[in-house]
Parts: structure tokens; C-alpha cells; sequence
């Protein structure tokens, strides 16, 4: 499962509902605004094929990282719950989830445990070898087992003995004699994994140990003994990729470098092929089974993940490099390809010397950061990271452009919780910006991330530092209760219709200043809630003067 593995499921759904009638999608555009509410924004800025479905403007206020999981978890569930239904039942096939992030997880947990969605089927499928490296599948598959009623976990092992035989029988035509005798012989190498017996068969045809007569398959014990410790899966692999014509060996470097499922034309794109060229290229790979096509060829995928690791493997580090490079150049001439061309150049970091380039690489690992967002904090940071370094970290001339990655950087941190590395970014930002307005969202998530770790006095003073550096009147000691009383008398009035004019008639806050100190304020109010069975309550209060907070000096203890 890639980290985007929903975000890809989605998409193609929305484009198979675009294909609709137009009566049906008339229906399904007002069931998603109606569903879906305030998140229709959002998804529209994450679902493109969505935006059009629902006549949705993406959402163009700055995504808070701290709510943005959640939300996209509720709207995909809401967006699920819009398309399926028991007269139109949706499946949707997870693979690979030890490799999934914790979003997309988020959403099959929310599947799980939450109320069933009507027609929806969703199976998902991990290497339990490969789960513990995955801590939020480890935590999701601990949280199942203390549901009341858990989805059925099915564990699919090896071929037995028996079944093995009969694997063997069936697709060599063997007799049940001689499929247990060359079963006995296979199992040794390939310890019953399907997959890897049909590579081993595979490769003993090829070898000469396996041969068809006249009277069927025949093979040789002894040449069998000696292949068993000649090499491991990815080795038979790349042994078969070696006899491909060279055509065909260049278009599977490139898709191992790609990977994932293509569509035929940006194959041929990307191996700078004509159509006749491509499928002449192509054909002896889906001869050799190693990849397989879609329905009408339209779309090409490797057989197994191993293939790609065995293509991928093949390449020798500094061709690999320059194979990314080449392919991130030919992707970002196309800007509908810029997500991919991100991707390649994350891989050919090293090999960036000329300084357009590079900057024009950081605004492409900018961009696929920002897809990321609240989605895979992980691959947010591994952009934000590669585009720093592109541009020299702390001994880039260009600070504004440093200080706008670094505050993304510092958001998906905080989305990771790696809070200490979050604050000694936040430390760094403090000095590249010019203006505190600059720095706000960080503050916000800052106060966000000191009240987690039980340290409220210093979330309060960070925002009330903040809230004076934007040009606010802090009050102090005996001021807090006098304007306190005052602006609770305020918003009494205004509630009751009351308050003077100008204050009802007042526009929408749209000064950045002010929304900057509204967002701050929201932060700090949490933080006393912490302290109120032991401080003593000086009182909060918002006002055009200004928002303040008194705290006892010697704090006392309330009820037990």
C-alpha cells in the first residue's frame, strides 16, 4: 500500500461517477454537498475529480495540520457513504498495509469501528513479517482486538505438503506420484510460497533441469540439488530480466523507477518510445509474465512487488541516479506530471548541480509536500527536507523562500510528533522572519505541542509573547478581572441586540493581524484548563485592548 493508496482508490472513483449519466450525476452531486457539508471544500482540494462532481471551489484557506487528518478521514468516509449503497456495492482492495501512513490507516480503522457503510466491502492485506515495522498498523491491529466485534482476520500461509503436490500436478500436468516427488524437492527452496515455487519451476525450465519430453515433464534430482543453493527470488528475477532484449530491460529500469501501476502512454513518454516502439518493448515482458496489462492494455503493473525490487536492484547505483534525473526532467516538461516529476527528484538529489534547476526542483518538492499534507506527514517531511537542502538549509541568500519551508517543515513535524526537533525548528524560524505575522501558524501549533507535554505556563507565555509582538495589549494582575467584567458585558449586550450599532454592524474580521491573534488566542485557551484544579483562576478575557491571564504566584490546590 503506498502511502496514497486511498487517495489513488478515490480518484479513480470519481472519475468511473464522472462517466456517469448525467441524471445520476446530477443525483450524486447533491448527495455528496448534502453529506459531506463544509468538507466538500476540502476534499475538492485533494480530490480534483470531486471538485467537478460537487461544483465544489477548493478550499482556499491555509489547511491546519492539527485538524486536517480528522477531517479528511470523516469527508472520505462521508464520500464513501455517498457512493455506495447495497444496489450499488463498492470494493475497495488495500494491499501492502505495513507500508501504509497513518491516515489512510486512519480511514480503515474508521471503517472498522465505526457504523457500517451501506454496500461498502473493504479488504486490506499485509506481510505480517514486514507489520512490526509499521507502528500504525501495529496499533491498528492492537486496537481490533479489543473491538467487541472485530473484522475477521484471515492468515493465508504457505502450501502444506498435499497442496503443494496438487499446485505442481495441476500446472505441470504431473501424475500424483511424480507431483509429490518433485513437490518434495521444490519445498526445500521455496518452503510452499506460491509465488516463489513458480519462479523456481520457472527457473529450473530455464536451467535445463526441468524439461518437457514426449512423455510430459522430466527433471533431473541431482541438477534440482544443485540449483536449490544457487540463488534467492530477486536473483531467479533478475537472471529472467537479463534474457529480455535490451529495449525491453531499459523500459523496466524505468518502471522499477517509476513504479506502480502506468498508463501505457507516460511509459512511452518516459522511455521517449513511439507507440510502435513502446509495445514492441513491452511485448516480451508480458510474454515473460513479468508484468501484466489491463484490460485493453491501457494501463501496465508488474506481475509481483519482487519484480520491481529485482528490476530496481539490476541498476547500478550511479545509473540509477542518472535514470531518476533523466525521468524528472522529461516528467516536469509536462506540468499535468509535475507530482511524479517531485518523485524524481527526490531520488537524484546528488546529481543537482546548476542552480536554476535546483530551484525549480524545490518549488516541484514544495508542491508534493503540500499534496501531503495531512495525509502523510512522513513524505511531507522527506520533501520539505530534500528541497532545504537543495536550497543550502541555514546559508541560503533566499530567507523568505527558507522561511516558507521551514514553517511547512515545522507543521509536518508536528504531525509526526517529533516535537523536539519541532522546536528547535520553530527557534530557527524565530530568527529568519522578519515579522511575527510570518510565523503565526507556527506559534499556534507551538502552544498546541507544549500544552501536549504537560507544559502549560509555557504555552500560555509563548502566545501572550505573540499576541504583544503583533502589537496587543496584554492586561496585567488587577487589569484582568476589570476587563473581564467589561467584555463579558460586552457580549452580553451583543447577544441580547443591544450593543451599539457600530459594534452590530460591524464587517467580517478580515485584518490579518487580528485573525493572526484570534487563531493564538484559540490556542492558549486549553492550556489553563489544565492547571484549574491547582492554580488560581486570574481569568481570561478578549478585547479591542487586548487578552490577558493572571496566575497565582504560590498555586493551591482545588477540591482533592
Amino acid at each position: 500500500m503506498s502511502a496514497d493508496a486511498v487517495y489513488q482508490a478515490m480518484r479513480a472513483a470519481g472519475r468511473l461517477l464522472l462517466a456517469e449519466p448525467e441524471a445520476e450525476l446530477a443525483s450524486f452531486s447533491s448527495r455528496f454537498r448534502q453529506l459531506l457539508g463544509p468538507n466538500a471544500a476540502l476534499v475538492a482540494s485533494f480530490l480534483p475529480e470531486f471538485a467537478l462532481l460537487t461544483g465544489t471551489a477548493p478550499e482556499t484557506s491555509a489547511i491546519d495540520p492539527v485538524l486536517c487528518k480528522e477531517r479528511l478521514i470523516q469527508a472520505t468516509l462521508d464520500n464513501l457513504r455517498a457512493i455506495s449503497s447495497p444496489q450499488r456495492p463498492l470494493v475497495m482492495v488495500l494491499d501492502d498495509l505495513q507500508w501504509g501512513a497513518s491516515t489512510p490507516l486512519g480511514l480503515v480503522e474508521a471503517v472498522m469501528s465505526g457504523e457500517p457503510v451501506a454496500g461498502l466491502l473493504v479488504v486490506g492485506s499485509f506481510r505480517d513479517r514486514e507489520e512490526s515495522a509499521c507502528q500504525p498498523l501495529s496499533q491498528l491491529l492492537s486496537r481490533r482486538e479489543r473491538m467487541k466485534e472485530p473484522p475477521p482476520l484471515i492468515q493465508l500461509g504457505n502450501l502444506a505438503g498435499e497442496e503443494l503436490s496438487g499446485f505442481l500436478q495441476e500446472m505441470l500436468q504431473l501424475g500424483p506420484g511424480e507431483g509429490a516427488r518433485l513437490a518434495a524437492a521444490v519445498a526445500r527452496r521455496t518452503g510452499g510460497n506460491p509465488y516463489h515455487t513458480l519462479e523456481f519451476v520457472n527457473s529450473l525450465r530455464l536451467g535445463g533441469a526441468l524439461c518437457a519430453g514426449e512423455n510430459g515433464w522430466q527433471w533431473d534430482e541431482e541438477a534440482i540439488r544443485r540449483h536449490l543453493g544457487e540463488a534467492d527470488l530477486v536473483d531467479l528475477l533478475e537472471a529472467r530480466l537479463d534474457r529480455l532484449p535490451p529495449a525491453s530491460q531499459r523500459l523496466m529500469e524505468i518502471m522499477a523507477c517509476l513504479g506502480g501501476e502506468l498508463e501505457a502512454r507516460l511509459l512511452a513518454l518516459c522511455a521517449g518510445l513511439c507507440t510502435d516502439g513502446y509495445e514492441e518493448a513491452a511485448a516480451p515482458c508480458l510474454e515473460e509474465g513479468l508484468l501484466v496489462a489491463s484490460e485493453g492494455g491501457r494501463e501496465l503493473s508488474f506481475r509481483h512487488d519482487r519484480v520491481q525490487q529485482a528490476a530496481y536492484r539490476r541498476l547500478q547505483p550511479d545509473r540509477r541516479l542518472r535514470v531518476h534525473l533523466a525521468l524528472a526532467r522529461r516528467l516536469a516538461a509536462h506540468p499535468e506530471l509535475e507530482p511524479l516529476a517531485a518523485e524524481q527528484y527526490l531520488a537524484a538529489l546528488p546529481l543537482l548541480d546548476d542552480p536554476a534547476e535546483r530551484l525549480a526542483a524545490v518549488s516541484l518538492l514544495r508542491s508534493a509536500a503540500g499534496r501531503q499534507r495531512g495525509i502523510n506527514f512522513q513524505e511531507a517531511d522527506r520533501y520539505l527536507q530534500a528541497a532545504i537542502e537543495l536550497l543550502g538549509g541555514a546559508k541560503s541568500p533566499d530567507g523568505e523562500l527558507m522561511l516558507g519551508l521551514g514553517l511547512e517543515r515545522h507543521a509536518a513535524l508536528y504531525g509526526l510528533g517529533r516535537l523536539e526537533e519541532a522546536d528547535r525548528l520553530y527557534r530557527s524560524l524565530v530568527q529568519l522572519s522578519r515579522a511575527p505575522l510570518q510565523r503565526a501558524a507556527a506559534v499556534c501549533l507551538q502552544v498546541c505541542s507544549l500544552t501536549n507535554r504537560a507544559r502549560p505556563r509555557e504555552a500560555v507565555a509563548l502566545g501572550l509573547g505573540f499576541l504583544e509582538e503583533l502589537g496587543f495589549a496584554v492586561p496585567r494582575d488587577g487589569e484582568v478581572e476589570r476587563a473581564a467584567r467589561q467584555s463579558l458585558e460586552e457580549f452580553r449586550l451583543w447577544m441580547a441586540g443591544e450593543a451599539p450599532a457600530a459594534d452590530r454592524l460591524r464587517p467580517e474580521l478580515k485584518d490579518p493581524r487580528a485573525l493572526a491573534a484570534a487563531g493564538v488566542i484559540n490556542r492558549i485557551i486549553p492550556p489553563p484548563s489544565s492547571l484549574v484544579s491547582r492554580c488560581f483562576p486570574g481569568g481570561w478575557c478578549w478585547k479591542a485592548g487586548g487578552f490577558g491571564a493572571k496566575w497565582d504566584p504560590a498555586p493551591r490546590w482545588w477540591g482533592r
